[in-house]
């Protein structure tokens, strides 16, 4: 799933250079931003843990085992110490990505546990301290081995795939260059509503995208946003488009995903998920709206996940039952 991998992954990489006081807000800021992002993700992980969703999500052994190893490998408890967590990058850095972590951790110790960290290095750039080490995991090309780079910024950790955009990044949040100004192109909050997760894809070029993804094509930004309210879980996705015309053409598109999914009898749980989305167009925009009652929606999570795991297990016996007979 998605946002548990997010969590998980953003939990291990801050837990490394993370300092910060417990009274900031976790909602997206856009000033946390850099001025023109071609795509930008936001996890309120404070919403998160309040909603229906995010508790059974860390009442997951699987959620539970990570975050109480990585806690007790850095002295936090990250099942309440990580707060919010925003990713984007640059129009013109389409490439090399940045994360700003909310959290409320003390660095005495975990700069000090991080000295063991494969490749461990510290660096000034300006007034700031730069730590960077190679982690083994983060491979960005067959045989190459990605640098891991982290600054401390007021209350944010941050940290990039290159020095250059962390530099960047720490200049957004000290106001020194210019922060995102185009939240109005963004999903907001209604009242009453908290947001989980809200995600944009504002210059991206989708040219080369096929599948269901290469309706991304004839769009100009997508945009996303779940929520909770009332204990009813909601999934709100808007496509813009340049005209009317390729409104109609990507609303078309839409609502023939839609009758195939309905056209699954066969399973019960595919039925009930196409019968809580809604469809409509305004002007240029098409928007896919996902809404049912929480509980239902976890009881869905919770039966793809066996059927995974059943997929799993045969696959598995089949792969036992190919093997010669070596006795």
């Amino acid at each position: 799933m998605l946002l548990k991998r997010i969590i998980l992954m953003v939990s291990t990489a801050a837990a490394v250079l993370a300092s910060a006081p417990a009274d900031f807000a976790a909602p997206f800021n856009p000033n946390d931003v850099a001025a023109d992002p071609a795509m930008l993700m936001h996890v309120d992980c404070d919403a998160v843990r309040a909603s229906a969703i995010g508790q059974w999500l860390l009442s997951e052994p699987a959620v539970q085992d990570k975050l109480a190893s990585v806690g007790a490998q850095f002295d936090v408890n990250l099942s309440n110490q990580l707060h919010g967590i925003t990713f984007y990058t640059t129009a013109a850095h389409s490439q090399d990505g940045v994360m700003v972590v909310a959290a409320d951790f003390e660095p005495g110790p975990l700069l000090a546990k991080a000295q063991a960290l494969n490749d461990f290095a510290c660096a000034t750039n300006g007034s700031r301290v730069i730590y960077s080490w190679v982690d083994e995991k983060w491979k960005r090309r067959l045989g190459r081995t990605a640098r891991v780079y982290g600054a401390i910024s007021g209350r944010h950790v941050v940290y990039g795939q290159t020095e250059p955009r962390l530099a960047d990044a720490m200049d957004v949040l000290e106001g020194a260059a210019r922060g995102f100004d185009g939240e109005r192109q963004l999903l907001r909050a209604k009242p009453g509503e908290a947001v989980l997760l809200e995600a944009a894809l504002l210059k991206v070029d989708f040219r080369n995208a096929q599948g269901p993804a290469a309706i991304f094509q004839m769009c100009k930004s997508v945009c996303l946003k779940v929520s909770e309210a009332n204990n009813n879980t909601t999934a709100v996705i808007r496509l813009e488009t340049a005209d009317d015309d390729t409104a109609a053409q990507v609303n078309s598109v839409v609502q023939g995903f839609l009758g195939m999914l309905k056209m699954q009898a066969e399973d019960a749980n595919a039925i009930k998920f196409a019968n809580s989305i809604t469809i409509s167009k305004d002007g240029h925009a098409v928007g896919v709206t996902i809404s049912m009652p929480s509980p239902e929606m976890i009881d869905m999570l919770k039966s793809g996940q066996e059927k995974g795991r059943q997929r799993g297990a045969n696959r598995r016996a089949q792969d036992k039952d190919s093997q010669p007979n070596n006795k």
